[in-house]
C-alpha cells in the first residue's frame, strides 16, 4: 500500500472515529450526532443564493441556520450584512448576527456599532462575539 493512500485512510478513519462525516454536496465535514446544522457567512462569500441554501439537502441533513457577520471593530459594517440578514430569514433559515472583535478598539464603541447595525427580531439567535487571536509578533 502506498504511503499517501495509507495516510489518507488513517485520517479518514480518525475523522469518522470522532463522529465527523463528509457531506459532499455541502463540501464540509459535519458532526454526525448533531441534530441541527448551519453556516457562518460574511463578505468573503459575496452574494449568497439564500433560496439555494435553504433547499440544500444531503442524506437527510439540511442547513437550518446561519450566523451572519454584521460588524467589525469600530467602523466596518459587512457590505452584505443587510442583504444576508433579510434574505436568510425570508428563506426560512434561523439566523444570528456576530461582531468580529478588534482588541485595539474599546469594547463599548464596538458594541454600539453592532447594536446600531443589527435589528433583532423574535426568534433570532442571541448576539455573538467572534474573538480570534492574531499573532502579530515575529517567531524566533
Amino acid at each position: 500500500m502506498n504511503f499517501f493512500y495509507s495516510t489518507a485512510v488513517q485520517i479518514t478513519d480518525y475523522i469518522h472515529f470522532y463522529g465527523y462525516r463528509p457531506v459532499k454536496s455541502f463540501a464540509i465535514r459535519i458532526p454526525a450526532s448533531y441534530t441541527i446544522h448551519g453556516i457562518d457567512v460574511s463578505r468573503w462569500q459575496e452574494r449568497i443564493d439564500w433560496q439555494r441554501v435553504a433547499k440544500m439537502r444531503d442524506n437527510g441533513i439540511r442547513l437550518q441556520f446561519a450566523f451572519i457577520k454584521a460588524t467589525e471593530g469600530e467602523k466596518l459594517v459587512d457590505p452584505y450584512f443587510s442583504r444576508n440578514w433579510q434574505l436568510s430569514r425570508e428563506n426560512g433559515l434561523l439566523r444570528g448576527a456576530y461582531h468580529y472583535f478588534s482588541p485595539s478598539v474599546a469594547a463599548p464603541v464596538q458594541a454600539r456599532l453592532f447594536l446600531q447595525t443589527v435589528d433583532f427580531s423574535q426568534g433570532d439567535f442571541p448576539a455573538v462575539l467572534d474573538v480570534e487571536e492574531r499573532v502579530m509578533t515575529p517567531t524566533y
